[in-house]
């Protein structure tokens, strides 16, 4: 998950971009998005709006639908804005010009953690042969795992998630980065288990 930490001033911006290759999945809906556009244009060019008025209204609405996801995907960006002069946090998902965000107190976070996101499947063991309901053994296997840098707080405060990686010495190492930047301390929980009583509820990612 590439990530950039840019420091101006006081205000840290923690940014995420998909990938290049995740990228191009937009262009399942932009080519076809961008082929009906030039069909209705060259329509009205050649016709005007007073033939097949109809037609025309659904193939341009028809090719906005697929230009949205199209340029969500393309453009979609999740950045983490920490402004320590105002003492805010603004998490945000951002989309070409257009942002979603919400602002929250700097003051109710005090530390960065690391810690392993596991994806789990379950597999199930019948009691009785005849009775395939009668669950006897369940077992988790643990196929794909992320490391998460988090930002965390108090008591019931919400973690925010600043990126995940599928390493953990990324994941530490981008830690540190962000830690030193905002003058935090780093904990690594990422090789204890979510029992463990020193896996803190609060660090659990989101």
């Amino acid at each position: 998950m590439p990530a950039e930490i840019i420091n101006q001033g006081g205000i840290i911006r923690i940014e995420w971009t998909r990938p290049w290759y995740g990228r191009l999945f937009a262009a399942v809906f932009l080519l076809p998005a961008l082929y009906l556009a030039y069909t209705v244009a060259a329509d009205i060019g050649q016709n005007g709006l007073h033939e097949d008025l109809p037609g025309l209204v659904f193939f341009a609405a028809l090719a906005i639908a697929l230009f949205m996801p199209g340029f969500m995907l393309a453009t979609c960006r999740y950045v983490v804005t920490v402004d320590k002069p105002d003492g805010r946090v603004t998490v945000a998902w951002q989309f070409g010009p257009l942002r979603f965000g919400k602002p929250r107190k700097l003051s109710d976070y005090h530390l960065l953690s690391v810690t392993r996101q596991m994806d789990e499947d379950t597999d199930t063991t019948p009691a009785h042969k005849n009775d395939p309901t009668v669950v006897l053994d369940v077992q988790r296997k643990h196929n794909t795992s992320e490391f998460r840098v988090n930002l965390c707080g108090k008591g019931s405060t919400r973690p925010i998630v600043l990126c995940g990686f599928p390493r953990a010495p990324d994941a530490t190492e981008f830690a540190g980065k962000v830690g030193a930047a905002l003058g935090l301390k780093v904990r690594d929980v990422s090789g204890q288990e979510p029992d463990d009583p020193d896996y803190s509820p609060r660090q659990k990612p989101l």
